[in-house]
């Protein structure tokens, strides 16, 4: 009999340890991958137990059966906990309380269930939706001609803290309205011709019109935005910058469909936007490269309103002090204050100088992003813009000062629109994002000692180091069963409503990019049918020819309309970019329009693609089915079934693949191996993956499902 101990924090961030039945049995169930689910990723659970309500138990639950406590336990919330094996550290994730049983009106104990750490994860990110991040509105720029010009054309960097990004923003060839074409030689003007006259022909206003586009962002910054909101750390290769795939993955920031919108009621406003960022302390309130100044300390009654006494949530408060330059007083603007993307404070057609009263902070008692945003349909210059807070601690008041301002001493508001990625990302939940991702690539996760995710491919995760179980082994009784739960596997994207991909869908019979996985063979598998949907969009590119030459050009671009050429929102796109460039070869001139009655020459810009690399149809795709490019129409063999899920799909529908269920008794020093699933396990002299595993930790003893090397 192995000693099974069990730690919850308290409310303090204590672990306590708590009594256990002697004859209470707890059954832990271990899968990292299952083939009844193959596109989920599993984490540790147990079956709800019992302890007892010992003395030290009930005061753990504040006696949770009693609910006329106030400020009792909140079950709503899951706790930390911590499994030990014979003193030694086995399992750490949450602790869920699902009730109390009670005998002759007197608690007599706790039902719980133990899960592993990477529900945590599910738990942090809720129904946040990627415009909570405010981490990501330090990518964002102007819409204008000159940056929509730049960003289309030109590597950029973004430097944020210490890291800095290359090319988190471009505007790639995806018009959202308008269908571009080439046809040497002819002048008409006001359309999507591509093809660029010589300046002295005329007219110069056909292309493509800067405003037909909008900027995307990099993956990568999206998932290190999630990183700092969340506290968390990727690790494992796959979410790190150093991944190559990863690093040409852009999402397409449309919100809406058709054209440029700010998000604020429906206007084009410009905008000065500065972030603060909260960290543990109060005291180390910093942003936008301002830092909080502590101004000073105070004793005895509340200061900032001595003529009313009035008290504020935990003696938090801040207040705004806002002075237009004096050839500016008469101009209306807007000031508002975020906490984390969502609106906490707003005044609207402010007229010169404003003082706001004491505003109540319960924004500032906890980390994230602070913004404030002063906006106005005009430019105008602001002499002085300060925010103020205090902060209550016993009878010291602490107060601090932020003056925003440049080196000439003002804050302007330039006659710009703000593209702010916030306001402007797909609306799609954090754990949907993140879910598409790992459905895409098959990816699977698990913390780390050190706390990190570590997230990887499935493929990657498997390891070929073994595990001999042969002595351990119950052989009075095991049973081998098909492995195949499915008939066949379908992988998809949810979108795929675009022109071009309907069309597709009309002449196959068949989703594009879709693979329906059915076997190397005719017969009819018995079976479910199992469905993998992706909740992102699935472009299909065009590459351009020369109407006049029926030549092929260089340049793919995407269309975001329907059959009726009507503009559509569509799923969050995903999609790879590389940029074509005149320095690196001879690419093909086109025409970008500043305006509506001018045009330029541009050879470089950053073209929308299925694949990594269109010139090389060996590497990775984002079809899940080998489709033609459609850049040379060469077979991109290198799918994400191909890559991500086919060893592990096809071997699954091998004629002699069995799943085996065993009963073993297996020692601690197997038990307690870090990734115990990621083993190949010899039972016999035959080699084994776990499907799952469930072990009661007293005993030892382990339901174990295997499936068979093929």
């Amino acid at each position: 009999m192995q000693q099974v101990q069990l730690f919850i924090k308290d409310g303090s961030g204590v672990y306590q340890r708590v009594e256990l039945f002697k004859d209470e049995t707890i059954s832990l169930t271990q899968s990292i991958q299952n083939i009844k689910d193959v596109s989920k990723v599993f984490t540790d659970f147990t079956k709800t137990f019992t302890v007892p309500a010992s003395k030290d138990t009930n005061k753990l639950f504040k006696h949770y059966y009693n609910f006329d406590i106030e400020g009792g336990f909140d079950a709503r919330i899951k706790t930390d906990g911590l499994i030990k094996l014979n003193g030694i550290d086995f399992k750490t994730g949450k602790i869920r309380l699902e009730g109390v049983d009670l005998k002759e009106n007197k608690a007599h104990s706790y039902r719980v269930t133990f899960l592993g750490d990477l529900v945590t994860l599910k738990d942090l990110l809720g129904d946040d939706k990627l415009d909570s991040l405010i981490y990501l509105n330090q990518f964002s720029t102007e819409y204008s001609t000159t940056e929509i010009k730049s960003h289309l054309t030109s590597n950029n960097n973004v430097t944020v803290g210490t890291e800095t990004y290359t090319n988190p923003i471009i505007s790639p060839l995806i018009t959202h309205t308008k269908r571009l074409y080439y046809k040497s030689g002819a002048n008409t003007g006001t359309d999507g011709n591509l093809w660029y006259n010589a300046p002295s022909g005329t007219p110069h206003n056909h292309g493509v019109l800067w405003s037909d586009l909008k900027y995307a962002i990099r993956i990568y910054c999206i998932l290190r935005a999630i990183e700092e909101k969340y506290s968390i750390n990727f690790s494992g290769g796959f979410f790190e910058s150093s991944n190559t795939l990863l690093d040409g993955l852009y999402m397409w920031l449309q919100r809406k469909s058709g054209s440029f919108e700010t998000g604020i009621e429906g206007d084009l406003y410009s905008k000065f936007v500065d972030n603060w960022e909260l960290d543990d302390n109060i005291l180390s309130f910093t942003g936008g490269g301002v830092p909080m100044i502590l101004e000073g300390t105070a004793t005895g009654v509340d200061a900032r309103n001595t003529s009313t006494n009035t008290k504020f949530i935990d003696g938090y408060a801040y207040k705004l002090s806002i002075t237009p330059q004096t050839s500016d007083i008469g101009i209306p603007y807007d000031v508002i204050i975020y906490k984390d993307g969502v609106e906490h404070y707003k005044e609207t057609s402010i007229i010169g100088s404003f003082d706001s009263d004491w505003q109540d902070a319960p924004i500032i008692r906890s980390d994230g992003f602070i913004t404030m945003e002063l906006r106005s349909k005009d430019t105008m210059t602001f002499s002085d813009v300060y925010w103020s807070w205090t902060y209550n601690s016993g009878n010291t008041l602490f107060t601090g000062i932020s003056r925003d301002n440049d080196t000439t001493g003002s804050v302007q508001i330039l006659a710009t629109a703000e593209f702010t990625i916030t306001q402007q990302i797909p609306e799609i939940k954090v754990v949907d994002f993140l879910t598409g991702l790992f459905k895409m690539f098959n990816l699977t996760a698990y913390v780390e000692s050190n706390g990190n995710i570590k997230v990887q491919p499935l493929d990657d995760y498997y390891i070929n180091d073994t595990i001999d179980i042969t002595k351990y082994v119950d052989t009075s009784s095991s049973k081998s069963d098909l492995a195949l739960p499915f008939k066949n596997v379908d992988f998809y994207y949810e979108g795929n409503q675009t022109i071009l991909a309907d069309k597709y869908k009309q002449l196959e019979g068949r989703y594009f990019g879709q693979e329906e996985y059915k076997g190397d063979s005719d017969l009819r598998w018995v079976g479910k049918d199992y469905k993998i949907k992706i909740p992102f969009e699935h472009l299909m590119y065009e590459r351009l020819i020369n109407q006049t030459t029926g030549g092929d050009l260089d340049p793919i671009y995407g269309l975001m309309v329907d059959n009726n050429l009507n503009p559509i929102k569509g799923k969050p796109l995903i999609f790879f970019s590389q940029r074509l460039s005149g320095d690196a070869g001879d690419y093909t001139d086109i025409s970008f329009r500043d305006n509506e009655t001018t045009h330029s020459s541009i050879d470089s810009y950053f073209i929308p693609s299925n694949s990594q690399n269109i010139y090389n149809s060996s590497t990775q795709s984002i079809h899940f089915s080998a489709e033609k490019s459609e850049f040379d129409g060469s077979q991109m063999l290198n799918s994400l079934f191909e890559t991500y899920y086919k060893n592990y799909i096809q071997s699954v529908f091998q004629i002699n693949k069995r799943l085996v269920k065993k009963k073993c008794f297996l020692p601690l020093d197997i038990l307690i191996k870090e990734n115990i699933l990621s083993y190949v396990i010899i039972d016999n002299g035959k080699k084994y993956r776990i499907n799952s595993i469930t072990t009661n930790l007293q005993t030892g003893e382990s339901d174990i499902e295997l499936l068979n090397e093929v």
